[in-house]
């Protein structure tokens, strides 16, 4: 019997929350049938120390996702939602690689300066 307008939605009715719809279903039992484990992948690739630094870089970012949040920008504001006036105090401080890291990787240490100019 259809719908009729105008009648709520009976209780329990619809896609319960998290199902995954058609296509990511099927996605993930294709991947399943292959062997293949995507997380897994990326990990090798982020792993392997021939892979360029790029590479290995966003390999790491995209596995990032599934263990940390993404964080969201805060937007701050003075009273009353008026501009924030006041002094600004920033610390910048250079990183140093930590030990046991390739060439590739100590290099992107390099990247940021000793100083600001």
């Amino acid at each position: 019997m259809p719908f009729a307008r105008g009648t709520p939605k009976p209780p329990g009715s619809g896609r319960k929350k998290g199902t995954p719809n058609r296509i990511t279903r099927e996605a993930a039992e294709r991947l399943e049938d292959l062997g293949c484990d995507p997380i897994e992948g990326m990990a090798r690739l982020a792993g392997d120390t021939k892979n360029t630094p790029e590479l290995r870089g966003r390999m790491y970012a995209e596995l990032a996702q599934y263990v940390y949040p993404k964080r969201k920008a805060v937007e701050h504001s003075g009273a009353e939602g008026q501009p924030w006036r006041g002094p600004l105090d920033i610390t910048i401080r250079r990183l140093d690689p930590p030990p046991g890291l390739d060439k590739p990787a100590k290099a992107a240490y390099s990247v940021v300066p000793n100083r600001l100019e």
